[in-house]
């Protein structure tokens, strides 16, 4: 073998490990995909799509995860966007196109994603994305855009998502959030296995509770008891009037004042996923009344869970999906003033 024979053999089989190699980690990065552990196929796919820009393929799931990945949420358009150019495309990238819009906030953007993948999608693709509650989102954030509001952030953590509740500062606002008691589930709840987070007040009083129910047609509703004296409690009873919709409500505190009731809802005029809502509490007549969105001040076009205020209405605590990665969750502190945002938009090339 001569010495020119000899390198070009050399580079030929360093050329076909490098390719075993990108097959193995593509395979591992399917398969993550398919699995839906996206946070986990991040790093995977950013390698590959490195290695191969123009695969649309990858860019359509390397988009995606970017979606779970944390800050980075508005890069995954220009990813989707690339890899939807074919026609041949899994429909989910248009779905995904129309997530990654929606959690930007551009709204009219996301609406026309989403009826593209209603278009291609099958019937049977279709049914595990709720397209007609998106879309409904999508209007009702175009409507809250008009009203653009901006907190003080006093911390934040990220926190696993499972776990939030435990890190939040309740010295001045009191009492405890615990794992709702088996006694107070529905059997479609213990069906579920999903953990119910409830707020037990400091001074004992009504405690309210998200539940599927008897027959989970509303989905969560929040329903309300108490402890009795002989340490059962009260039958549960499903909140009248204005809070519960068609959508899950979940996340329910009452301030201490007995006025302001706090909750979080993909119902009303959600923008995406959980919004929180404030609504009033008559105690004369124990009703509450229409819900009020907190707007962009609070929420944002991810779920945002279990707002709760001190004594004084100066400081509050949630949680938020936004900028979280997948399967995490950021715990807020915040003051509660808002205050106006001008924003100048510039369109162009």
């Amino acid at each position: 073998m001569t010495r020119s024979t000899g390198i070009v053999l050399f580079v030929l089989l360093s050329l076909f490990a490098n390719a075993q190699g990108d097959q193995q980690v593509r395979a591992k990065a399917d398969a993550l995909f398919d699995e839906k552990a996206y946070a986990e196929a991040l790093p995977l796919y950013s390698q590959l799509v490195s290695l191969a820009p123009s695969d649309r393929v990858l860019n359509y799931k390397f988009g995606t995860c970017l979606l779970f990945g944390g800050t980075d949420k508005d890069k995954s358009i220009g990813h989707l966007k690339f890899a939807t150019q074919d026609p041949a495309i899994p429909p989910d990238a248009w779905y995904w196109l129309g997530r990654a819009y929606h959690l930007n906030y551009q709204f009219k953007d996301a609406q026309a994603a989403y009826q593209r993948y209603q278009g291609t999608g099958s019937k049977k693709e279709l049914e595990g994305f709720p397209i007609a509650a998106l879309d409904k989102q999508c209007r009702n954030g175009q409507n809250l855009l008009s009203n653009l509001k901006e907190i003080t952030v006093h911390n934040k953590v990220e926190v696993e998502d499972s776990e939030f509740f435990r890190f939040y500062e309740l010295g001045d606002i009191g009492g405890k959030i615990v794992v709702l008691p088996e006694e107070l589930k529905s059997t479609l709840d213990k069906k579920s296995k999903r953990r119910t987070l409830v707020y037990l007040p400091e001074k004992g009083g009504a405690i309210y509770f998200a539940s599927y129910g008897k027959d989970g047609k509303t989905g969560l509703d929040i329903y309300r008891t108490e402890l009795l004296s002989n340490g059962t409690f009260a039958v549960p009873v499903k909140l009248a009037g204005y809070v519960n919709t068609d959508q899950d409500e979940d996340f329910a505190f009452l301030h201490p004042d007995g006025r302001n009731f706090y909750f979080s809802s993909k119902g009303h005029n959600s923008m995406g996923g959980y919004d929180v809502f404030r609504s009033a509490f008559d105690k004369v007549s124990e009703t509450f009344g229409p819900p009020e969105n907190l707007d962009f001040a609070v929420n944002t076009p991810d779920d945002d869970l279990f707002y709760m205020t001190d004594g004084e209405n100066k400081q509050a605590c949630f949680a938020s999906g936004r900028d979280s990665r997948q399967g995490k969750l950021h715990v807020y502190r915040v003051g509660t003033a808002q205050m106006p945002v001008v924003v100048t938009v510039m369109k162009g090339t």
